[in-house]
């Protein structure tokens, strides 16, 4: 791409522009480019498993707690009816 300026001076683009085809035949993906690639993806999928095993651990530590609470409720339930029974029985 050429840009043209109000004098009439030529800038060339030095990112992105259309390569010719002399140039696409040598234009090769580096190793670096190929790595890029490599740590994305593989950064892409640890951070999923990571984050699965993260919220899985959450909800089943949230869900024993509740559990906990429940059972706590519950027995308090039964006292406040024992005692209610007894003072029923007098």
């Amino acid at each position: 791409m050429v840009y043209k300026l109000e004098a009439g001076c030529k800038v060339k683009s030095t990112s992105r522009r259309r390569l010719r085809k002399s140039e696409r035949k040598t234009m090769v993906v580096g190793r670096s480019t190929t790595w890029a690639y490599v740590r994305i993806i593989s950064g892409t999928i640890l951070g999923g498993v990571l984050g699965f095993y993260v919220m899985d651990r959450l909800e089943k530590s949230y869900k024993e707690k509740m559990n906990e609470r429940l059972r706590k409720y519950e027995s308090d339930l039964k006292k406040k009816e024992e005692k209610l029974n007894e003072f029923a029985e007098e």
